[in-house]
């Protein structure tokens, strides 16, 4: 779960970088940087898990964590809140019944 974690925060990173880059070659460089991070974190995750659960997992995580740092940077509105909650709720479900089907 730690891979899985990682990948979706470097996810983040360069998905930031992509918007508020300004086309400097450090910038770039630290998105491609970010990218290759987030890659190797899923390719990790998937040695240990099911790739369908992973990639829900990071996918999941990857949006609420975007999500939540654009509600500081513009207004959250009921509809977004409550749309946030049932990808949360959906990822959360994916991972117990993962470990429900294990047992």
């Amino acid at each position: 779960m730690l891979w899985i974690l990682i990948g979706a925060i470097s996810e983040v990173v360069w998905a930031l970088g992509l918007k508020y880059s300004t086309g400097n070659v450090w910038e770039i460089l630290g998105i491609g940087v970010a990218l290759g991070i987030s890659a190797f974190c899923l390719v990790q995750a998937c040695k240990k898990m099911e790739a369908s659960v992973v990639y829900a997992v990071f996918v999941g995580l990857g949006s609420a964590f975007l999500t939540t740092i654009d509600m500081f940077i513009n207004s959250l509105n009921l509809s977004k809140l409550v749309l946030i909650v049932v990808l949360l709720c959906g990822v959360m479900g994916i991972k117990f019944l993962d470990k429900g089907v294990a047992k």
